[in-house]
């Protein structure tokens, strides 16, 4: 029989009859052509063959030798129980029938004559194959269905339909898991037992509809469970048999998270759409397209959302702007971490300044797209570089000054100071910082000092004379001048001074020091109770939160107390209003207990179902107010400086040669003021040749130079100096002058020159008129000497003698002066000995036991240990002992002479005065003018041994 091409049988045939095999093997296959014919001559070499492949049935004999055909059968159940296993025996009976049947056989024929045993044989192989490979596939089937059904990702349950309701049989575990219960409360339980009475009436509904509509129901539901309230996607599904729906079966999942991240997602997007920042979306590909711009952006660049998308930054910036931006990006990427920096781009005729924060969005591993937001700060860009502009011209200016600037606390500390301090008092920064002014000076001016700054803080200015201690423990004679510094508030805060050394040594300023800043911003959602429901990241950044630990907290507990009721009617003004708002700014307390000022706008979002609250947008500006107060300090104080500044003004032009800002207390001297100066042109102000020579070296400034020029303006004499002011790019954009009343210097400079102008007329006078007739009556003499013998002739050689030593200390006193031109380091010890080798001691002795260095004139001190000298011969005798010694502030040389009366001390220094017939009258009054000229003071005491003892003090000494 042929049944076409099925799927194979394979037979085992056991019996130890090969020709029994071979011949039912012959029939069985003629019978059917799916079967294939394997044998075995005995029960265990079946057993092998079984073992490497199992057959589809087995075919054996009973009477066997070893083991026979119910022991294999047997054995063969042990490993295969439902393997089809006929036994076909020519000796049977009933008892081995039944002992077959009870082992598990499938069936059991006796061998007969005939070939119709071997159809039989055959149909029994086909039926049993046939049932056992149902069987199988049924189990397998089963068994996938369990697999499934446990293992299924969804959660599944099989419902019972019964009469009036329903009941869970069976649910997996993903669905215990959903559920929230333990599957013994699930199983066998209705609904509202297993879910709970009004979570049962929920889905009870949706089994109904499906039973009655007899096809399958989509629902989604949100139940309450013991897990928290959760949303189920469902559907339910008929399981019908005859007809009639006897099962459902239930599919459900959990979306809760998911409806969870859409809500999230249209709270972003609102978010996106209303913020009061410029937010932006760019894909990361290798160009840099421009994905999404929210309308803030479309309304700070003038440029439409349809314009910039799919745009690439090249497209939308050009190429010089598309490289500075890429770089940014390209950084983004490649340190996967959010980026903060500024950057000046040009939409549209003007540039402007941007305050842009990037991030990447990381998909899969891999960035795929920049997110961003960006600020507008331009304005306040140009008013940092208004700040920035004002401090340079105050920094500028005080480096204008040719002297000393300082600033004091009220108390009298050294808050701030040029590097001219320093230079002239020797002390470092270090050693200033935190000192008392007063330190800076010796004992015997203090007092004066104090009493200088207490009239400057009560009364507005002072200007006091004073010797500066340096730190070597020198004196600096110089002039302070003083002016009030006040807060906003009209307060006194300190004083500003500027000190100029008398001796007209040139001095210079050190400038301010100044600080920058920069913001961040934070996004917030408050109810209209003003409570916290949504905070960004930046909280922490910015205050130290967690974004978490502050939902449900009332915003006003974070402000501060004396902002707190301004801010709270402020709020009350946003929230009645949709439109966006302006800034306003307060103090917030940081999660450290300090206070952060705080700049913030809102957007009224209490409509929008999304939000449900108002979106305010708040930015750190802690280190920018820092910023305007320390410039509102450094301003107040400019002013106080240019309005007080000392003899003179100081004066700020523009390119056109306007004058911009004018200020000093020299102003008034000129008959001028501020406003006579502001707006206008030195031809303005000026007589033609004044006014040109201004401009020609303001000319010169606005070229990069620093210029010093005298001019006369009527009848006052000033000094000016001038020099550029620069922008951040370094170009000149305004020039400054400084300009100094010097009438007084010039006027005892023409005085001085007039005098000196006389004298070396006297000087040439005594010079040649007197000396000319000296030398003839010297030659004379000479002449007389060697033709006669008289005791007159050294009478009269001595009262030439005498002439010519008055003549050369008349010269000395008419052609040296007053004044000394240069100084030198000298060793005390050492001048004293050159100048006693130059004087004729005859047996006096000199002793010096001095190691001081001093600052002086080396020939015209010089002159004075040689008067002196001569001095203390001419009166003490020829063996007299002269000492030169050290002393504080100076030193001395004393003698072992007769000593000068106490009246007649300051007479001595007169111009003639002599009590030795052959003294000229003019030593000591040498000696006091060189003390003069070197701004020392000359006295005169009594030496231990009884003799005069001449001290010199005010001096400079070196060591």
């Amino acid at each position: 029989m042929q049944r076409g091409s099925q799927e194979e049988i394979r037979i085992l045939h056991v019996d130890d009859d090969s020709s029994i095999t071979d011949l039912t093997g012959t029939f069985l296959e003629r019978e059917d052509d799916r079967f294939t014919i394997e044998t075995a001559t005995s029960a265990d070499e079946g057993l092998e063959r079984i073992n490497d492949r199992p057959p589809d049935c087995i075919v054996s004999d009973y009477n066997m030798p070893g083991t026979d055909g119910i022991e294999f059968l047997q054995t063969v159940r042990a490993e295969h129980p439902d393997l089809p296993f006929i036994l076909f025996t020519g000796k049977g009976s009933e008892e081995v029938a039944s002992d077959a049947l009870t082992a598990g056989a499938t069936g059991y024929i006796r061998k007969q004559s005939g070939s119709e045993q071997y159809e039989l044989l055959a149909n029994r192989i086909g039926n049993a194959v046939g049932q056992y490979r149902s069987e199988r596939r049924l189990s397998e089937t089963r068994r996938e269905y369990a697999t499934i059904f446990e293992n299924a990702r969804n959660a599944l349950l099989l419902i019972d339909v019964e009469e009036g309701g329903f009941r869970y049989q069976r649910c997996n575990p993903r669905a215990v898991e959903l559920i929230g219960r333990n599957r013994s409360k699930i199983v066998g339980a209705r609904p509202r037992e297993a879910l709970g009475p009004e979570n049962g009436m929920k889905v009870v509904g949706a089994y109904r509809k499906c039973v009655q509509q007899r096809e399958p129901v989509r629902y989604t539901v949100t139940l309450d469970l013991p897990v928290g309230q959760v949303i189920r996607e469902s559907e339910v599904t008929p399981v019908s048999s005859d007809g009639e729906i006897e099962r459902l079966v239930a599919e459900f999942r959990d979306v809760t998270e998911q409806h969870q991240r859409q809500r999230d997602l249209e709270k972003i997007e609102t978010l996106f759409q209303h913020a009061q920042d410029s937010l932006f979306l760019i894909n990361a590909s290798s160009e840099f397209i421009v994905e999404r711009v929210n309308p803030a952006y479309e309304d700070e660049t003038g440029v439409s959302a349809s314009e910039m998308q799919d745009q690439t930054l090249e497209q939308l910036l050009g190429e010089e702007q598309a490289r500075a931006v890429e770089a940014q990006y390209t950084e983004c990427v490649d340190r996967r971490e959010p980026l903060q920096y500024t950057e000046e781009l040009q939409f549209g005729s003007e540039p402007s300044y941007w305050e842009t924060r990037i991030a990447p969005v990381v998909l899969d591993g891999s960035v795929e797209y920049i997110a961003g937001a960006t600020r507008n700060v331009t304005e306040h860009k140009e008013r940092e570089r208004e700040l920035r502009e004002e401090r340079r011209f105050i920094e500028q200016a005080l480096d204008a000054l040719d002297g000393l600037f300082y600033v004091l606390d009220t108390d009298g500390t050294l808050r701030r100071w040029n590097d001219r301090v320093p230079e002239l008092t020797g002390y470092t920064d270090d050693d200033l910082a935190g000192m008392q002014a007063v330190e800076l000076f010796p004992e015997d001016e203090r007092e004066a000092i104090a009493d200088s700054v207490a009239t400057t803080l009560a009364d507005g200015e002072a200007t006091v004379d004073a010797d500066l201690r340096t730190a070597g423990g020198g004196r600096l004679p110089c002039e302070f001048t003083g002016a009030q510094l006040t807060d906003e508030e009209g307060n006194v805060a300190g004083l500003v001074g500027v000190g100029r050394d008398l001796t007209e040594r040139r001095q210079r300023e050190r400038r301010f020091q100044a600080l920058v800043e920069e913001s961040k911003d934070n996004v917030s959602i408050i109810d209209a109770d003003g409570v916290f429901q949504y905070q960004s990241p930046a909280i922490e950044r910015i205050l130290g939160y967690e974004p978490e630990e502050t939902i449900g907290d009332t915003a006003w507990e974070y402000v501060h107390p004396d902002d707190r009721e301004r801010l709270k009617n402020t709020f009350g003004e946003w929230v009645t209003t949709p439109e966006p708002t302006g800034t306003v700014e307060y103090r917030a307390r940081h999660a450290d207990g300090s206070w952060r000022w705080m700049e913030a706008n809102g957007n009224n979002q209490l409509d929008n179902p999304a939000i449900e609250g108002y979106i305010v947008n708040s930015r750190d500006i802690t280190e920018r107010k820092e910023n305007e107060r320390k410039v509102k300090s450094i301003t107040t104080q400019y002013k106080a400086l240019v309005e007080n500044f000392p003899g003179g003004g100081v004066f700020l032009l523009d390119q056109q040669m306007r004058f911009v800002r004018a200020g000093g207390n020299g102003l008034e001297r000129m008959g001028l003021t501020s406003a006579d100066f502001e707006g206008n042109t030195p031809h303005d102000l000026y007589p033609g040749d004044v006014a040109d020579e201004q401009v020609r070296y303001l000319e010169r400034t606005f070229d990069g130079e620093n210029y010093t020029y005298r001019q006369e303006f009527r009848g006052k004499h000033y000094e000016l100096r001038t020099m550029p002011v620069r922008d951040d790019t370094g170009e000149v954009v305004y020039a400054m002058a400084v300009s100094r009343d010097i009438t007084q210097q010039v006027k005892q400079k023409h005085e001085v020159q007039r005098q000196n102008e006389r004298l070396e007329e006297f000087a040439s006078i005594v010079s040649h008129d007197l000396r000319n007739p000296l030398r003839v009556a010297e030659g004379w003499l000479e002449l007389i000497r060697e033709e006669c013998n008289s005791d007159h002739i050294d009478d009269v050689a001595q009262a030439l003698d005498r002439m010519d030593a008055l003549i050369e200390d008349v010269l000395t006193l008419a052609r040296e002066g007053d004044q000394v031109d240069e100084t030198d380091p000298i060793v005390l010890a050492n001048m004293a000995t050159d100048s006693w080798q130059t004087v004729n001691t005859e047996q006096a002795t000199l002793e010096t036991g001095t190691t001081r260095t001093i600052r002086a004139d080396q020939g015209r001190l010089q002159q004075l240990f040689e008067n002196l000298y001569r001095n203390a011969i001419e009166h003490g005798g020829d063996e007299v002992t002269v000492s030169v010694g050290a002393m504080d502030d100076g030193f001395y040389v004393a003698d072992t002479g007769s000593g000068i009366p106490e009246s007649g001390r300051e007479e001595v220094f007169e111009a003639g005065y002599s009590t030795n017939e052959d003294g000229t009258g003019f030593g000591l009054r040498i000696v006091r003018q060189v003390a003069d000229a070197h701004g020392w003071k000359v006295a005169i005491a009594e030496s231990e041994e009884g003799g005069a003892r001449f001290e010199i003090t005010g001096v400079e000494k070196l060591e």
